[in-house]
């Protein structure tokens, strides 16, 4: 748990989400990030309501529905958004600690694909420490 400005008990992904949003300086569906739009914390439960990009789908499905590697252009694309939301992390002090193909969206109905990073469930704030324990998939 996290506490807030106001002593508040926050899970470290509310807390890690409500921060991305007040250091973002673009509106919904600008961001390579998706957006907190509400939590609700049930005692037993984390409802978390998040921004989901119209017609998405996350990077492990759109390589296999196109049955190879991406082409090379689409590729600069991607990669130039990931390491922008990389830094855009950096900045923020949040390690993501799971980035993988299934929680990289990229949004299907533009020209341009655009990503974005899903699932902070695992993340936390860099204190610019040695990471021993693992987390995230192998």
């Amino acid at each position: 748990m996290f506490q807030d400005e106001n002593g508040r008990q926050l899970a470290l992904e509310v807390a890690i989400m409500l921060k991305l949003r007040a250091v973002t300086t673009s509106s919904v569906g600008q961001s390579t990030m998706v957006v907190l739009l509400d939590w609700y914390d049930l005692d037993q439960e984390l409802i978390l309501v998040m921004e989901r990009p119209m017609s998405a789908e996350s990077l492990f499905d759109h390589l296999k529905d196109h049955k190879g590697p991406l082409k090379q252009k689409e590729a600069k694309i991607i990669m130039k958004q990931l390491v922008e939301a990389g830094i855009h992390l950096q900045h923020a002090n949040i390690f993501h600690r799971d980035i993988k193909a299934e929680n990289i969206l990229i949004e299907t109905n533009s020209e341009v694909p655009r990503v974005y990073l899903i699932d902070f469930g695992l993340s936390c704030f860099d204190k610019r420490r040695t990471f021993e324990l693992f987390c995230g998939t192998i």
